[in-house]
C-alpha cells in the first residue's frame, strides 16, 4: 500500500490518476460527474484564505463528493473534526489506503449524501463539495431547508448554473436569498480537470445569515410556498400567478417534511389573500418574476408576514 502524504499530494496529472483508477480496474464515471481538478496552483490559490473565510461559529467540516481528495488533502491538515462522503467505492478505498490512514479521526461515509447526511445535519458545519450538474440545485436545497445550523458551503458547479444564481432572478437564488448571501469566489477553467469537460466551472460561497428567516419552520415553508407560486409561469404576471397558481399542488416534499400538510392547507387561503394584498400596495401586478431581485421577495414575504398569524 502506497500511503499519500498531505504535503505530497500525488493526483495532479493525468497519468496519475490514470495509474490509480486502473489499478483498481476503475476509470473516471461520467453519471457521477467525475472530473478531477488537477491544477495545483488553482487548488492552493482556493484554500489560501481558509480556514480565516470560514464563517464565525463553524465547529464541523463535511466535503460532499471527495473524489481522489484535490479539496479534502487541504481540509484535513486544519484538524477540525471533519466528515466525508463519497459514493463511489472505488474513491473510498482509495482515500482509506492515503489519505485517510493519515487521518483515522475523519469519518467517511459510503454512498450517496443525499440518503446519509443524518449524521451531520444538526451540527454547526461548513460544506465543500464540486456538485455533479445534475444534483446540484437539489443537494444546495437539502442543505438550506434541513441544516437548521449551516454556516455555509463552497461548492463546485457549472459555471452557467453559478452566473444563473449569482446575476439572474430564480426561485432557488431568492430563496437562497432567505438563508444567506451567495457569490462567486472564483471561476476555474476546463483545462483544469481530468476528464477535461466541455464547459467551466465556477466556485459557489455562500455564507447562512440566520438573522433573516431564522428557523421557523413555519417561515421557510412559507417562502418556499411563495417563491413556487411566483414562478409559477416565468413569465406570467404576479397577480396572475398569486390568483391563478394552484397553490396546494406546491407543497412539495421538501415543504412538508419542515411542517404539517394540514398545518399549512389551513394557512395557505389566508396567506394567498394577504400576497394579494400587498402586491396591490406596491403597485406590483404587472411586474414579472424575473424583474425583481432575491432580496425583493425577501422583503416582500417579511411584509407579508407581519401581517399573518
Amino acid at each position: 500500500m502506497t500511503k499519500v502524504n498531505l504535503q505530497d499530494f500525488p493526483y495532479f496529472s493525468p497519468k496519475r490518476i490514470q495509474e490509480v483508477l486502473e489499478t483498481h480496474g476503475a476509470s473516471p464515471r461520467k453519471s457521477w460527474g467525475q472530473n478531477y481538478l488537477i491544477d495545483k496552483n488553482t487548488i492552493d490559490q482556493v484554500f489560501v484564505d481558509f480556514p480565516k473565510l470560514l464563517p464565525q461559529g463553524t465547529n464541523h467540516i463535511s466535503e460532499i463528493g471527495i473524489g481522489l481528495g484535490a479539496f479534502t488533502h487541504k481540509i484535513l491538515s486544519w484538524n477540525l473534526p471533519t466528515t466525508l462522503f463519497e459514493i463511489d467505492p472505488i474513491s473510498c478505498e482509495i482515500y482509506r489506503q492515503g489519505l485517510g490512514s493519515y487521518y483515522p479521526q475523519a469519518k467517511l461515509y459510503e454512498g450517496d449524501f443525499l440518503k446519509k447526511f443524518t449524521p451531520i445535519q444538526n451540527e454547526s458545519v461548513f460544506l465543500f463539495g464540486n456538485l455533479p450538474y445534475y444534483i446540484t440545485s437539489e443537494i444546495i436545497l437539502l442543505c438550506l431547508l434541513q441544516f437548521p445550523k449551516l454556516t455555509g458551503f463552497l461548492f463546485m458547479a457549472q459555471k452557467e448554473f453559478a452566473d444563473r444564481i449569482t446575476l439572474e432572478s430564480s426561485s432557488l437564488s431568492a430563496l437562497i436569498y432567505g438563508f444567506g448571501d451567495i457569490k462567486k469566489f472564483r471561476t476555474i477553467r476546463s483545462a483544469c480537470f481530468y476528464p477535461k469537460p466541455k464547459i467551466d466551472s465556477s466556485l459557489l460561497y455562500f455564507e447562512s445569515k440566520i438573522e433573516r428567516l431564522g428557523r421557523n419552520p413555519l417561515d421557510l415553508a412559507l417562502y418556499s410556498l411563495l417563491l413556487r407560486v411566483s414562478f409559477w409561469g416565468k413569465r406570467k404576471k404576479l397577480s396572475t400567478a398569486f390568483r391563478e397558481a394552484p397553490w396546494e399542488s406546491f407543497l412539495s416534499d421538501e415543504i412538508v417534511a419542515l411542517i404539517p400538510r394540514e398545518v399549512l392547507i389551513s394557512r395557505i387561503q389566508s396567506f394567498q389573500t394577504k400576497c394579494i394584498d400587498h402586491l396591490e400596495v406596491l403597485v406590483w401586478q404587472d411586474r414579472r418574476p424575473d424583474s425583481l431581485m432575491p432580496n425583493d421577495f425577501y422583503h416582500f414575504y417579511q411584509k407579508v408576514r407581519s401581517t399573518f398569524d
